[in-house]
């Protein structure tokens, strides 16, 4: 007979909203809801938030500058900020193309701490997250 035996929890939350995904863009998006007092969860199928910038090793989220000024800021500038700051390295000046081996404008993050960050912040903010969750049934 063989195969996988498979473990499900059924877990029962009332939430204002659902940001499908913890990644780049789901982690903010639940920030900024929870921040502004919208009782949310996040359904995350890796382990950690941040998506691909963090779990998927692409630790050059965006550019956050250009030569004429900011392009991306808010909570995730914020994010980024803080990361810096506990490395205790400077942001770059973002006026000034990079050497080669940092192409353009990229901003690169500490994996661990970066993702550290954004689960500090989602705790603080009361966001409820259920990591490694594959789908949720919705009986309404």
């Amino acid at each position: 007979m063989g195969g996988v035996a498979r473990i499900m929890k059924t877990i029962h939350e009332t939430v204002d909203v659902v940001i499908a995904g913890g990644g780049t863009a789901g982690h903010v998006a639940a920030l900024q809801a929870a921040r502004a007092g919208i009782k949310t969860a996040v359904i995350e199928a890796g382990t950690m938030l941040g998506g691909t910038m963090t779990a998927g090793g692409v630790y050059i989220p965006n550019h956050f500058f250009n030569t004429k000024g900011p392009v991306v800021l808010g909570i995730a500038w914020e994010l980024y900020k803080k990361s810096k700051e506990i490395e205790g390295l400077p942001i770059p000046d973002y006026q000034k193309r990079r050497p080669v081996e940092n192409p353009g404008y990229y901003s690169y993050i500490n994996v661990p701490i970066y993702a550290a960050i954004a689960e500090e912040e989602a705790l603080k903010a009361g966001i409820r997250d259920f990591p490694q969750a594959f789908s949720f049934d919705n009986p309404v």
